[in-house]
């Protein structure tokens, strides 16, 4: 079961922040604790849960998101700063999101992570699909709403390469720039973390250590049945 809520100090359902939830208190936690306009407006009014959030609505997931929709058909009305319907404004990205998650307004833009970083961030979102928390209505959402936005983002446009780059757009993005777009060329990447990502063994051939067999072999030249063989034999 999912809920529309209004967050305010009146009944108006014009003021005040319209939302869907399938776990209310959670949600308001939530809040108190944002950085945007509604968790700004609770915490400055010292809004409490019991007495100004109220639901105004139940039903299927479906059924609560088009009814916020109604309510908020357009960005920055009341205190919501997103167009309802289906999580947010998914379909429009307003421009708000654009200025802070595109780009450099991307928290994370500019940020170099350690391997070990990347192999906990990969860990963790692999749990999360396998988990309760990644539900049939998630997924459902990543098939259809998400792949429709992207399909329809590149539409009618082309890729275009000026011989370092590529880039995606409807026309030509300048005069050294032609149609086509460059082969991507995997860059094997020579450390221990790629080697036991790929559960791969060392081997030492000549008093010299490698990654594994695949890598001696581009190293040595030999062949990697060859290698194998020398291995066997204790050469």
């Amino acid at each position: 079961m999912y809920y529309v809520y209004h967050i305010s100090d009146v009944d108006n359902l014009e003021e005040g922040y319209i939302g869907v939830t399938k776990q209310p208190e959670k949600r308001w936690k939530q809040h108190c604790i944002s950085k945007y306009t509604i968790g700004k407006t609770i915490r400055n009014n010292e809004w409490s849960f019991e007495t100004h959030f109220k639901i105004i609505f139940e039903g299927t997931k479906n059924e609560c998101f088009k009814f916020e929709r109604k309510l908020r058909p357009e960005n920055y009305i009341g205190l919501n700063e997103a167009s309802g319907g289906f999580g947010g404004d998914i379909a429009g990205l307003s421009e708000r999101w654009k200025k802070e998650r595109v780009g450099a307004g991307n928290p994370s833009y500019g940020k170099k992570r350690t391997e070990d970083s990347k192999r906990k961030m990969s860990q963790s979102m692999r749990e999360y699909y396998d988990s309760e928390r990644f539900t049939e209505d998630k997924r459902e959402m990543y098939k259809t709403v998400l792949s429709k936005l992207g399909a329809e983002t590149v539409r009618g446009s082309v890729w275009w390469n000026n011989g370092k780059q590529n880039i995606r757009s409807l026309e030509s993005p300048g005069q050294e720039w032609v149609k086509g777009r460059i082969p991507y060329k995997s860059e094997y990447k020579e450390t221990s973390y790629y080697a036991q990502k790929q559960k791969t063994k060392s081997v030492t051939i000549d008093g010299v250590t490698y990654f594994s067999i695949n890598e001696a072999s581009r190293k040595t030249g030999k062949c990697r049945q060859t290698i194998r063989k020398m291995l066997k034999n204790g050469n």
